[in-house]
């Protein structure tokens, strides 16, 4: 047997041998999708490992490129044209169920890692006494979302009162009043029947019952792009006396739109964002921990993810991140009945990003990295390219 044919007779016996276990990982999956975590998928050359592998493969094309020379003289080779399917899916940027539910359990088995070695800095003591002022509940689907400020969050307004109150007449105020609304309506069902029937005192049992047994999603993006997006949201266009001082910011937020800022006489000096990332150096002490005091103390902009949403303390089933929202949202909405229609695109705001961090000093970054260290490391994002 020569050394073509030789080839082809392997690359058959590992496609099969590789379709076998994708089958019986996707049952997995389907079955008790929950259950999946990276070392479950780690271990075996199951459909994820597979395309990690094809994935890590890409860049020098030879496992792929030999894939697809195979192919063309092994046209009825078993489940070539599934594994082929696999690679497009990566070169498209696109997932079936069974990748996507094994993306969002890599995205928790890494969030799991990293609150286990940072135990005693990012935990605030257990689901009781994690915080709950930035969930907002859609109790008919037991769905409970994370906000945190700049990421999605008025998008997710708009996907939960729509559903919750379908034939509300909201949907042309502003977006702070939509918020608004989403704060008082969108509340778990003790709440709400608390708000009804005047019951004293809350019923706290009954909600974190409702809440470990509900669906849990938290929202994130990369730490320094939603710094960039806060200030040239919040305080950019924000005008303030010199000399700086550290109470710009609670002067800012305290004028409820960008209308009544414009309606202030100009003056003298604006904040650059130089200023900006020293004032949150000064400001946030670090390490940074999860506990009330840091909750209270941050301002909903910037409060890092860990803090604001207790990660690590709230079983959170599904990580979003703005980087890949078109793809999360649209095979998450459906599964909750809240539509197919996801508003925005895909996040695109990182040349934006990287132009501010360019009038920084590379010490001043650095310190900046630390307060955000532990959101760097629990969703998987670089420092890298934010260094220059």
């Amino acid at each position: 047997m020569d050394s073509a044919k030789l080839l082809y007779v392997l690359v058959g016996v590992l496609v099969f041998s590789l379709t076998y276990e994708m089958y019986q990982e996707k049952f997995k999956i389907l079955s008790h999708p929950h259950q999946l975590t990276l070392q479950a998928y780690s271990e075996i050359p199951s459909l994820i490992k597979t395309k990690e592998i094809l994935k890590n493969s890409m860049d020098s094309e030879i496992l792929v490129g030999g894939i697809y020379t195979a192919s063309k003289e092994l046209q009825a080779t078993p489940g070539l044209e599934l594994l082929l399917h696999h690679v497009e899916e990566f070169r498209n940027g696109s997932l079936d169920d069974v990748g996507r539910e094994a993306l969002y359990a890599e995205r928790r088995a890494r969030l799991e890692r990293v609150c286990h070695e940072h135990r005693n800095q990012t935990s605030f003591g257990g689901v009781a006494a994690a915080p709950r002022a930035q969930l907002r509940w859609l109790n008919r689907e037991r769905l409970v979302v994370c906000f945190s400020a700049k990421v999605g969050t008025t998008s997710w307004c708009h996907y939960l009162l729509k559903h919750a109150f379908p034939n509300a007449s909201y949907f042309n105020t502003s977006n702070a009043k939509v918020h608004l609304i989403a704060l008082r309506q969108l509340v778990s069902q003790p709440q709400r029947q608390e708000k009804q029937f005047c019951e004293n005192p809350l019923p706290v049992l009954d909600i974190l019952q409702q809440l470990a047994s509900y669906t849990k999603v938290v929202n994130v993006r990369h730490p320094f792009a939603r710094l960039v997006s806060a200030y040239r949201d919040k305080i950019e266009p924000c005008p303030t006396d010199p000399p700086f001082t550290q109470d710009f910011s609670i002067t800012c937020f305290r004028m409820s739109t960008r209308e009544l800022i414009r309606t202030l006489p100009p003056l003298p000096r604006m904040v650059d964002f130089k200023d900006f990332v020293q004032f949150l150096i000064d400001k946030i002490k670090v390490p940074v921990v999860a506990d009330r005091s840091s909750f209270n103390s941050y301002d909903v902009h910037w409060r890092p993810y860990f803090v604001n949403c207790g990660v690590c303390d709230l079983s959170y089933k599904y990580i979003i991140k703005m980087e890949t929202w078109n793809e999360d949202l649209r095979y998450l909405l459906p599964k909750f009945n809240i539509g197919d229609e996801v508003h925005g695109n895909a996040l695109n705001s990182a040349n934006a990003s990287y132009r501010y961090f360019k009038t920084l000093p590379r010490p001043l970054i650095l310190q900046l990295y630390e307060i955000y260290k532990i959101d760097f490391e629990m969703f998987d994002y670089s420092l890298d390219e934010y260094l220059h």
